[in-house]
Protein backbone atom coordinates (compact mmCIF):
# COMPACT_ATOMS: atom_id res chain seq x y z
CA UNK A 1 0.00 0.00 0.00
CA UNK A 2 2.61 2.28 0.86
CA UNK A 3 4.65 1.66 -2.42
CA UNK A 4 1.29 2.13 -4.18
CA UNK A 5 1.01 5.96 -2.38
CA UNK A 6 4.36 6.42 -4.29
CA UNK A 7 3.80 4.71 -7.63
CA UNK A 8 -0.34 4.05 -8.38
CA UNK A 9 0.02 2.87 -11.76
CA UNK A 10 2.57 0.40 -10.92
CA UNK A 11 2.54 -2.55 -13.86
CA UNK A 12 2.86 -5.50 -11.40
CA UNK A 13 3.04 -5.73 -7.53
CA UNK A 14 3.99 -9.01 -6.54
CA UNK A 15 3.82 -9.99 -2.71
CA UNK A 16 6.29 -12.84 -1.58
CA UNK A 17 5.62 -14.54 1.70
CA UNK A 18 7.75 -16.54 3.28
CA UNK A 19 7.50 -18.02 7.11
CA UNK A 20 11.12 -17.10 9.04
CA UNK A 21 11.83 -17.76 12.87
CA UNK A 22 14.23 -15.05 13.76
CA UNK A 23 15.10 -16.57 16.75
CA UNK A 24 17.04 -20.05 14.90
CA UNK A 25 20.47 -19.42 14.29
CA UNK A 26 21.70 -16.84 12.21
CA UNK A 27 18.17 -15.44 12.45
CA UNK A 28 17.00 -17.80 10.07
CA UNK A 29 19.18 -16.82 7.26
CA UNK A 30 18.10 -19.80 5.15
CA UNK A 31 14.64 -18.91 5.32
CA UNK A 32 15.40 -15.22 4.38
CA UNK A 33 17.28 -17.23 1.30
CA UNK A 34 14.23 -19.21 0.44
CA UNK A 35 12.27 -15.56 0.62
CA UNK A 36 14.64 -13.60 -1.44
CA UNK A 37 15.07 -15.87 -4.24
CA UNK A 38 11.24 -16.23 -4.86
CA UNK A 39 11.05 -13.19 -7.41
CA UNK A 40 14.13 -14.40 -9.38
CA UNK A 41 12.68 -18.04 -10.00
CA UNK A 42 9.42 -16.85 -10.83
CA UNK A 43 10.84 -15.87 -14.02
CA UNK A 44 11.44 -19.22 -14.99
CA UNK A 45 7.40 -19.85 -15.12
CA UNK A 46 7.70 -15.78 -17.40
CA UNK A 47 7.50 -13.52 -14.84
CA UNK A 48 9.64 -10.38 -15.21
CA UNK A 49 12.65 -9.28 -13.51
CA UNK A 50 11.63 -7.14 -10.91
CA UNK A 51 13.16 -3.84 -10.80
CA UNK A 52 13.19 -3.02 -7.23
CA UNK A 53 12.39 -5.99 -4.29
CA UNK A 54 11.62 -4.13 -0.67
CA UNK A 55 12.63 -6.37 2.13
CA UNK A 56 11.16 -6.06 5.48
CA UNK A 57 12.98 -8.95 7.14
CA UNK A 58 15.93 -8.35 9.82
CA UNK A 59 17.78 -9.28 12.96
CA UNK A 60 20.48 -7.92 15.05
CA UNK A 61 24.30 -8.57 13.55
CA UNK A 62 25.10 -11.01 16.80
CA UNK A 63 22.46 -13.10 15.58
CA UNK A 64 23.91 -14.08 12.65
CA UNK A 65 27.59 -15.84 12.07
CA UNK A 66 29.34 -13.70 9.85
CA UNK A 67 31.34 -17.23 8.15
CA UNK A 68 27.91 -19.33 8.05
CA UNK A 69 26.62 -20.99 5.00
CA UNK A 70 23.30 -19.68 4.47
CA UNK A 71 24.88 -16.01 5.17
CA UNK A 72 27.83 -15.99 2.65
CA UNK A 73 24.62 -17.43 0.38
CA UNK A 74 22.85 -14.39 0.86
CA UNK A 75 25.22 -12.03 0.37
CA UNK A 76 25.74 -13.90 -3.15
CA UNK A 77 22.27 -13.84 -3.83
CA UNK A 78 21.86 -10.24 -3.28
CA UNK A 79 25.20 -9.67 -5.55
CA UNK A 80 24.00 -11.38 -7.90
CA UNK A 81 20.65 -9.62 -8.01
CA UNK A 82 22.54 -6.08 -7.82
CA UNK A 83 24.39 -7.54 -10.82
CA UNK A 84 21.45 -7.67 -12.70
CA UNK A 85 20.42 -4.03 -11.96
CA UNK A 86 18.15 -5.03 -9.60
CA UNK A 87 17.84 -2.63 -6.38
CA UNK A 88 16.79 -4.57 -2.97
CA UNK A 89 15.93 -1.69 -0.25
CA UNK A 90 15.97 -3.38 3.02
CA UNK A 91 14.41 -1.93 6.13
CA UNK A 92 17.19 -0.27 8.74
CA UNK A 93 14.99 -1.45 11.53
CA UNK A 94 12.27 -0.56 14.20
CA UNK A 95 14.92 -0.11 18.02
CA UNK A 96 17.30 3.23 16.99
CA UNK A 97 20.83 2.01 17.11
CA UNK A 98 20.25 -1.02 18.95
CA UNK A 99 18.87 -3.84 16.93
CA UNK A 100 18.89 -6.66 19.38
CA UNK A 101 16.18 -4.49 21.85
CA UNK A 102 13.27 -5.22 19.12
CA UNK A 103 10.95 -7.53 20.26
CA UNK A 104 12.07 -7.09 23.84
CA UNK A 105 9.86 -5.72 26.59
CA UNK A 106 10.91 -2.73 27.79
CA UNK A 107 11.16 -4.26 31.67
CA UNK A 108 13.14 -7.07 30.02
CA UNK A 109 15.70 -5.48 28.33
CA UNK A 110 19.34 -6.36 29.37
CA UNK A 111 21.93 -4.67 28.71
CA UNK A 112 22.95 -6.89 25.89
CA UNK A 113 19.77 -5.49 23.91
CA UNK A 114 20.72 -2.04 24.46
CA UNK A 115 24.16 -1.77 23.03
CA UNK A 116 24.62 -0.30 19.49
CA UNK A 117 24.16 -2.73 16.98
CA UNK A 118 22.65 -2.58 13.09
CA UNK A 119 20.15 -5.09 11.54
CA UNK A 120 21.47 -7.46 9.14
CA UNK A 121 20.40 -7.66 5.93
CA UNK A 122 20.64 -3.77 5.87
CA UNK A 123 24.15 -3.99 6.71
CA UNK A 124 24.90 -5.30 3.76
CA UNK A 125 27.17 -3.67 0.96
CA UNK A 126 24.58 -5.14 -1.87
CA UNK A 127 21.01 -3.58 -0.53
CA UNK A 128 20.10 0.08 0.02
CA UNK A 129 19.47 0.41 3.60
CA UNK A 130 16.52 2.53 4.40
CA UNK A 131 16.22 4.16 8.26
CA UNK A 132 13.49 6.28 9.60
CA UNK A 133 12.30 10.66 9.91
CA UNK A 134 9.97 11.96 12.26
CA UNK A 135 7.87 15.06 10.88
CA UNK A 136 6.22 17.93 12.58
CA UNK A 137 3.28 19.39 10.83
CA UNK A 138 1.84 22.93 11.24
CA UNK A 139 -1.92 23.13 11.31
CA UNK A 140 -2.08 23.28 7.47
CA UNK A 141 -0.41 19.98 7.66
CA UNK A 142 2.93 21.68 6.00
CA UNK A 143 6.00 19.78 7.10
CA UNK A 144 8.17 22.43 9.73
CA UNK A 145 10.58 19.85 10.96
CA UNK A 146 12.11 16.67 10.20
CA UNK A 147 14.64 14.87 12.77
CA UNK A 148 15.34 10.77 12.61
CA UNK A 149 12.71 9.25 14.39
CA UNK A 150 13.27 8.62 18.39
CA UNK A 151 9.93 7.81 20.52
CA UNK A 152 12.02 8.29 23.04
CA UNK A 153 12.48 11.60 22.73
CA UNK A 154 8.83 12.58 23.30
CA UNK A 155 7.01 13.55 27.03
CA UNK A 156 5.97 10.28 29.00
CA UNK A 157 2.64 9.30 27.78
CA UNK A 158 4.07 9.09 24.23
CA UNK A 159 7.11 7.37 24.99
CA UNK A 160 7.84 3.85 23.32
CA UNK A 161 10.99 1.91 22.46
CA UNK A 162 10.76 2.88 18.63
CA UNK A 163 13.12 4.41 16.66
CA UNK A 164 15.32 4.70 12.83
CA UNK A 165 17.92 1.50 12.91
CA UNK A 166 21.52 2.90 12.31
CA UNK A 167 24.83 2.62 13.37
CA UNK A 168 28.21 0.54 12.05
CA UNK A 169 28.27 -3.07 10.99
CA UNK A 170 30.89 -5.31 13.03
CA UNK A 171 31.64 -7.61 9.86
CA UNK A 172 30.29 -6.17 6.95
CA UNK A 173 32.79 -4.51 4.84
CA UNK A 174 32.44 -0.49 3.87
CA UNK A 175 31.62 -0.86 0.20
CA UNK A 176 32.98 1.25 -2.23
CA UNK A 177 30.53 4.01 -3.18
CA UNK A 178 29.98 4.43 0.77
CA UNK A 179 33.18 7.48 1.45
CA UNK A 180 34.69 7.09 5.22
CA UNK A 181 33.80 9.22 7.46
CA UNK A 182 36.02 10.68 10.39
CA UNK A 183 33.62 9.80 13.16
CA UNK A 184 33.40 5.89 12.17
CA UNK A 185 35.13 3.18 11.38
CA UNK A 186 36.87 3.42 7.51
CA UNK A 187 36.43 -0.63 7.74
CA UNK A 188 33.41 -0.97 8.11
CA UNK A 189 29.56 -0.75 6.65
CA UNK A 190 27.43 2.10 7.90
CA UNK A 191 23.95 2.12 7.98
CA UNK A 192 21.47 3.36 6.84
CA UNK A 193 22.03 5.00 3.48
CA UNK A 194 19.38 7.15 3.18
CA UNK A 195 15.86 7.25 5.82
CA UNK A 196 12.38 8.34 4.91
CA UNK A 197 8.96 9.17 7.22
CA UNK A 198 8.97 6.32 9.39
CA UNK A 199 7.13 7.51 12.32
CA UNK A 200 3.54 6.06 13.44
CA UNK A 201 2.40 10.04 14.63
CA UNK A 202 0.77 10.60 12.56
CA UNK A 203 1.80 7.71 10.39
CA UNK A 204 0.38 6.31 6.99
CA UNK A 205 -3.32 5.76 6.19
CA UNK A 206 -3.88 2.71 4.38
CA UNK A 207 -7.16 0.35 3.82
CA UNK A 208 -7.31 -2.57 6.48
CA UNK A 209 -9.76 -5.52 6.22
CA UNK A 210 -11.53 -7.08 9.42
CA UNK A 211 -9.37 -10.36 9.17
CA UNK A 212 -6.19 -8.72 10.29
CA UNK A 213 -5.83 -8.82 14.22
CA UNK A 214 -4.07 -5.32 14.32
CA UNK A 215 -6.93 -3.71 12.46
CA UNK A 216 -9.85 -1.92 13.47
CA UNK A 217 -13.24 -3.70 13.36
CA UNK A 218 -16.04 -3.33 10.30
CA UNK A 219 -15.61 -4.89 6.70
CA UNK A 220 -12.71 -2.76 6.30
CA UNK A 221 -11.14 0.55 7.85
CA UNK A 222 -8.75 3.06 8.03
CA UNK A 223 -5.53 2.94 10.33
CA UNK A 224 -2.07 3.99 10.24
CA UNK A 225 1.34 2.51 9.98
CA UNK A 226 4.92 3.19 10.34
CA UNK A 227 8.20 1.77 10.94
CA UNK A 228 10.92 1.15 8.63
CA UNK A 229 8.78 -1.64 7.12
CA UNK A 230 6.90 1.61 5.52
CA UNK A 231 9.21 4.00 4.92
CA UNK A 232 11.27 1.40 3.15
CA UNK A 233 8.77 0.69 0.28
CA UNK A 234 8.36 4.43 0.40
CA UNK A 235 11.81 4.50 -1.05
CA UNK A 236 11.10 1.30 -3.35
CA UNK A 237 8.02 3.06 -4.78
CA UNK A 238 10.92 5.71 -5.62
CA UNK A 239 13.10 3.57 -7.50
CA UNK A 240 10.24 2.54 -9.24
CA UNK A 241 9.09 5.46 -10.74
CA UNK A 242 12.95 6.50 -11.87
CA UNK A 243 13.19 3.05 -14.11
CA UNK A 244 9.64 4.25 -15.20
CA UNK A 245 10.94 7.52 -16.13
CA UNK A 246 14.36 6.14 -17.60
CA UNK A 247 12.56 3.87 -19.99
CA UNK A 248 10.11 6.54 -21.06
CA UNK A 249 12.47 8.89 -21.59
CA UNK A 250 14.77 6.22 -23.66
CA UNK A 251 17.99 5.82 -21.36
CA UNK A 252 19.21 3.12 -19.54
CA UNK A 253 17.37 1.74 -16.13
CA UNK A 254 19.04 3.29 -12.87
CA UNK A 255 19.90 -0.64 -11.85
CA UNK A 256 21.30 -0.62 -8.14
CA UNK A 257 20.71 2.71 -7.35
CA UNK A 258 23.32 3.12 -4.16
CA UNK A 259 26.53 4.09 -5.60
CA UNK A 260 24.18 6.42 -8.12
CA UNK A 261 22.52 8.14 -4.63
CA UNK A 262 25.82 8.45 -3.24
CA UNK A 263 27.22 10.50 -6.00
CA UNK A 264 24.36 12.77 -5.97
CA UNK A 265 24.28 13.01 -2.25
CA UNK A 266 28.01 14.38 -2.36
CA UNK A 267 27.63 16.41 -5.70
CA UNK A 268 24.49 17.08 -6.85
CA UNK A 269 23.22 19.64 -3.66
CA UNK A 270 19.51 19.41 -3.14
CA UNK A 271 18.38 16.16 -4.03
CA UNK A 272 18.19 15.63 -0.34
CA UNK A 273 16.75 17.19 2.51
CA UNK A 274 19.90 16.84 5.00
CA UNK A 275 18.80 15.58 8.91
CA UNK A 276 20.84 17.68 10.82
CA UNK A 277 19.55 17.56 14.71
CA UNK A 278 18.68 14.92 16.86
CA UNK A 279 19.50 10.94 17.25
CA UNK A 280 18.66 7.46 16.81
CA UNK A 281 19.86 6.58 20.06
CA UNK A 282 16.91 5.37 22.42
CA UNK A 283 19.19 4.37 25.73
CA UNK A 284 21.51 7.32 25.71
CA UNK A 285 24.86 6.60 24.96
CA UNK A 286 26.93 8.79 21.91
CA UNK A 287 26.01 6.65 19.04
CA UNK A 288 24.67 8.02 16.10
CA UNK A 289 23.61 11.79 16.60
CA UNK A 290 22.18 13.82 13.32
CA UNK A 291 24.52 15.67 11.59
CA UNK A 292 25.67 17.90 8.42
CA UNK A 293 26.23 15.24 5.36
CA UNK A 294 26.30 11.62 6.21
CA UNK A 295 25.45 10.23 9.54
CA UNK A 296 24.84 6.91 11.05
CA UNK A 297 20.90 7.85 12.42
CA UNK A 298 19.49 8.93 8.71
CA UNK A 299 22.35 8.38 6.27
CA UNK A 300 22.46 11.55 3.65
CA UNK A 301 19.06 12.13 4.59
CA UNK A 302 15.36 11.74 2.91
CA UNK A 303 15.69 11.84 -1.23
CA UNK A 304 13.56 14.23 -2.84
CA UNK A 305 12.53 11.77 -5.67
CA UNK A 306 11.39 14.61 -7.97
CA UNK A 307 15.06 16.02 -7.87
CA UNK A 308 16.85 13.51 -7.56
CA UNK A 309 14.60 12.38 -11.15
CA UNK A 310 15.34 15.59 -12.94
CA UNK A 311 19.23 14.82 -12.15
CA UNK A 312 19.01 11.30 -13.47
CA UNK A 313 17.73 12.68 -17.02
CA UNK A 314 20.66 14.86 -17.22
CA UNK A 315 22.98 11.93 -15.96
CA UNK A 316 21.43 9.90 -18.80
Amino acid sequence: MVASMVAPKLANFDLWVHPLSESDDDGDAEGFLLLLAQPLQATANGAKLPNVISVSYGTCESNVSPYTAARTLVERQLTATAALGITTVVAAGDTGSSACARGVKSSQLTSADKKPQVSWPASSPWVLAVGGTNLTLDASNAITSTGPWNDTVYPPGYQRTAGGGGGQSTFEARPWWQPAQSFASSKYRMVPDLAAFADESPGYPVVCSSGVQSCPGGPQGITFVGGTSASTPLVAGMVALWAQQARNQGLPKPGFVPPLLSTLAQHSPGTFVDVTTGTNALFGGSCCPARPGFDLATGWGSPLANVIAGRLIRIG
